[in-house]
C-alpha cells in the first residue's frame, strides 16, 4: 500500500508531466485544423478529400503513412510513429465521415453545416464532435509526443483514420480494419477512441 509521501511524490510527477505535455499544445494550430476538417465535407461514402487531408497532415507530422483504398474513392489512412524504446504501443482511432451531409432541411443552425464557425471560444461545424475534433486532438498529441522525445520510451504510436464507423461492409471498414493490415496478428497494447457518448451538439 502506497504511503502518503509516495502518493504525494507521484502526484507531483504527474502534475509536472501534465504541464510539460500541455506546454506543447498550440491553440492556434488546434483551431486552424478544426476549421480545416469541418470545411471538408465528408458524409459517409464521400471521405476521399478528408482522407487526403489526413494523409498530408500525418506525413507533415513525421509519421509513416499507409493509404488503404478499400473502395474506389474511399480510403483508410494509417500513420505510424515508431519509437526506439521497448515500451507499450498506443493507437489513436477515429473515423473521418459524418452521419449527415449538411444539406438536410431538418438540420438547421451553424453546428450542422460543413462550414466552421468560431463563436465564444468554441468551434462549430458538422462533424466537429463526432469525430473530427478527435482527429485534431490525436494529431496534436502525436506532435507533443515527438517534441518531448517519447520515442525513447514507447514502442510505437499509430493514428488510425478509417473511412467510416459503419460495420455494414467488411470491404469498407470497421474500427480495426486498418490496424489489421498494419500489424498483422499483433495489436497495440492500448487504443483510444474519443467518440461522444451524448449528443451535445456540433461544437468543440
Amino acid at each position: 500500500m502506497a504511503t502518503s509521501s509516495a502518493r504525494g511524490k507521484t502526484d507531483s510527477m504527474n502534475e509536472e508531466l501534465d504541464k510539460a505535455i500541455l506546454s506543447q499544445i498550440r491553440k492556434d494550430e488546434l483551431v486552424a485544423m478544426c476549421s480545416d476538417v469541418v470545411n471538408i465535407p465528408s458524409p459517409t461514402g464521400e471521405e476521399l478529400e478528408m482522407g487526403r487531408y489526413m494523409r498530408r497532415t500525418l506525413e507533415d507530422a513525421g509519421l509513416s503513412v499507409s493509404w488503404q483504398e478499400v473502395e474506389e474513392g474511399r480510403a483508410n489512412v494509417v500513420g505510424l510513429w515508431e519509437g526506439a524504446g521497448n515500451g507499450k504501443s498506443l493507437m489513436f482511432n477515429g473515423h473521418m465521415d459524418t452521419s449527415n451531409t449538411g444539406r438536410e432541411e431538418f438540420l438547421t443552425g451553424i453546428g450542422y453545416k460543413p462550414k466552421a464557425v468560431i463563436k465564444d471560444g468554441l468551434v462549430y461545424g458538422l462533424g466537429i464532435y463526432n469525430m473530427k475534433g478527435a482527429l485534431v486532438c490525436y494529431t496534436q498529441a502525436m506532435k507533443s509526443f515527438a517534441a518531448m522525445e517519447w520515442g525513447r520510451i514507447i514502442s510505437s504510436i499509430t493514428a488510425c483514420c478509417p473511412t467510416c464507423a459503419s460495420w455494414v461492409s467488411p470491404r469498407i471498414c470497421n474500427w480495426f480494419s486498418a490496424i489489421t493490415a498494419l500489424y498483422g496478428s499483433g495489436l497495440p497494447f492500448m487504443a483510444t477512441m474519443c467518440t461522444p457518448v451524448s449528443r451535445a451538439g456540433n461544437r468543440s
